[in-house]
């Protein structure tokens, strides 16, 4: 009986490991303080994070493998969709209860960040949304 074939790391997992770790959360956080929140700086960051997203599935088709190796399935998308409503329902539940109960403990509701995108269009907000749901997959 031989011994397991051990995986050995390649330096493009590594990278991928690193962005989809990191950069999100970079991006997200440093761009917007290093270039405030306006309608450019806006479409930028999330143009850039898009950018990211491409390049991770470059290094996953590089390593020769599919989408499935990320969780991106294709079977079963009614199931899929009908999970996600369920939880719409659940989670919208769930966050108007914290904020009654919130309310209830006299505890504030929202903050001051939100004033710094009050300028932002609902299209600019349809992209940042977009976004977040496709980056945050992959």
């Amino acid at each position: 009986m031989s011994a397991p074939e051990t995986y050995r790391l390649r330096l493009v997992t590594v990278v991928g490991l690193i962005i989809a770790l990191f950069s999100l959360a970079f991006f997200a956080i440093w761009y917007r303080d290093w270039y405030g929140i306006t309608i450019p700086s806006v479409l930028i960051r999330e143009g850039l994070i898009f950018v990211l997203v491409g390049v991770l599935f470059l290094i996953i088709r590089k390593e020769g493998l599919g989408p499935s190796s990320i969780g991106l399935h294709f079977h079963a998308v009614g199931r899929s969709i009908g999970r996600g409503l369920l939880f719409v329902v659940f989670s919208a539940a769930g966050i108007l209860l914290c904020v009654l109960l919130m309310q209830q403990l006299g505890w504030k509701v929202g903050g001051q960040e939100g004033d710094a995108y009050k300028d932002i269009p609902l299209w600019v907000w349809f992209i940042i949304v977009v976004r977040a749901g496709v980056a945050e997959e992959v």
